[in-house]
């Protein structure tokens, strides 16, 4: 990662933000519930509180320290790295090692009875799995105390792996869950505000959840 300071940064004024986000998880008839109280006259601010006191579930939270018309980044990831290509099995090594009077101990037999009956992998590719959290502010002119976010949250989980073929050939892809939020969204100051409520990602079964993830956002003045 190459880090270059912009010309002129130096002679700039700019604001020190506190940015953040957290993802709530309730039941989806919670999530519609909570909605209605906020355009009945609630308040994200008041429901925050009531689910600080358990009424939901805090599945991430993330913060960036960010300056006005900077953009920030934060990862926590873990490469994952994954055949993408196989090489089909050789057949028969242990009936031609037996044939050729190839002999040893109960390991090396062992192998040969097992050799050439496997898919051997012979590509890979990585993929990060973790969280990324990217964003950008900038001050509106025309409110007061208010500022535009542009920002991007991903969140990508290894959920295990799938055969292919017949199971003892051990040709196996993996399968991922992502999970990402984002947008251009204004905010004031000291308030929360809802960027989305979705479904989270499904398992290898492909079954709906019941669940629903409430992601809030806030940004506050550093300090």
């Amino acid at each position: 990662m190459r880090l270059v300071f912009p010309a002129g940064r130096d002679g700039e004024e700019r604001a020190a933000l506190l940015l953040r986000l957290e993802i709530w998880e309730g039941s989806s008839l919670e999530a519609v519930r909570w909605q209605d109280e906020v355009a009945d006259g609630s308040s994200w601010e008041q429901l925050r509180k009531d689910f600080l006191a358990g009424k939901a579930l805090l599945a991430f939270n993330s913060s960036l320290g960010i300056d006005q018309a900077t953009a920030a980044k934060g990862q926590s990831i873990v490469e994952y790295i994954y055949p993408t290509e196989y090489e089909p099995p050789a057949q028969p090594v242990a009936a031609k090692a037996r044939e050729e009077g190839v002999a040893g101990d109960s390991e090396w037999r062992n192998w040969l009875d097992s050799a050439g009956k496997y898919a051997v992998p012979t590509s890979f590719e990585t993929r990060n799995t973790g969280s990324t959290f990217e964003a950008k502010v900038q001050a509106v002119t025309a409110e007061d105390r208010s500022w535009d976010l542009a920002l991007s949250f991903d969140d990508v989980a290894f959920l295990g792996n799938l055969s292919h073929g017949a199971k003892d050939l051990l040709v196996e892809m993996p399968s991922f869950g992502t999970f990402r939020t984002g947008g251009l969204i204004r905010l004031k100051e000291g308030k929360w505000r809802m960027l989305s409520v979705l479904e989270p990602p499904r398992g290898l079964d492909g079954k709906r959840s019941e669940k629903r993830w409430v992601t809030l956002v806030r940004i506050d003045p550093e300090g």
